[in-house]
């Protein structure tokens, strides 16, 4: 604990120089692709991560902000058809540049790997986690609400969802506040659309287990 593995990511293949298929961040109109949204995530300055190995399931707390953070992490176990099976809190205090274990997760009771997730919150920071490849999940059927406020397109759905996508269609270089990531269910998800391009259709939500939304 306090020991870091890596001080540093650099981000390779950053944007394309005209339009075609690549391994890229950002494409040729200037819309983010999926990597740009995970790694915006994981920037921030206050990361919270799982650790699973064959032994253990654990979870991280990296501090990069000048300040000291002191707050519950609470742990939940959840499947993915909406029930919370258990919940647990640990105190976190950490320093300026610390990183450390927080919570070991080796005692909930037993996991049922392909249908159930982890749920980590610490303040406004909400993680999931998944505990075994999307192909072996037995992901229930389901669809997402849409809602549009002055806040921007609230989301939510009474079953987990993965891989909830945005996108205008017809269009090129929308940006939102967030996209690709998992819905929690029963929570709902605010997300702004920070650039419309002109010309701009109509929205389309949809993840791996849900319907189509417009």
């Amino acid at each position: 604990d306090g020991n870091r593995r890596s001080w540093g990511a650099m981000v390779w293949r950053l944007n394309d120089s005209w339009p075609i298929i690549y391994m890229s961040v950002v494409d040729y109109y200037l819309e983010p692709k999926i990597p740009y949204y995970f790694l915006k995530r994981v920037c921030d300055p206050v990361l919270v991560s799982f650790e699973q190995t064959n032994e253990r399931i654990c979870t991280w707390v990296v501090n990069d902000s000048p300040q000291i953070v002191e707050d519950s992490l609470i742990i939940e176990l959840w499947t993915f058809d909406g029930i919370m099976k258990s919940r647990k809190v640990w105190n976190t205090n950490l320093q300026p540049g610390q990183s450390k274990r927080i919570a070991d997760m080796t005692s909930f009771y037993d996991i049922e790997k392909r249908k159930e997730f982890f749920v980590a919150r610490l303040g406004n920071r909400i993680v999931t986690h998944l505990l075994w490849p999307e192909k072996y999940l037995i992901l229930p059927d389901t669809e997402i609400k849409a809602v549009k406020t002055d806040q921007g397109i609230t989301l939510s759905s009474s079953k987990f969802v993965k891989g909830v996508e945005l996108y205008i269609d017809g269009t090129a270089g929308a940006v939102f506040s967030d996209n690709y990531f998992n819905l929690i269910p029963g929570e709902s998800r605010t997300i702004k659309i920070l650039i419309k391009p002109e010309g701009s259709k109509t929205l389309k939500i949809k993840g791996v287990n849900s319907a189509l939304t417009t």
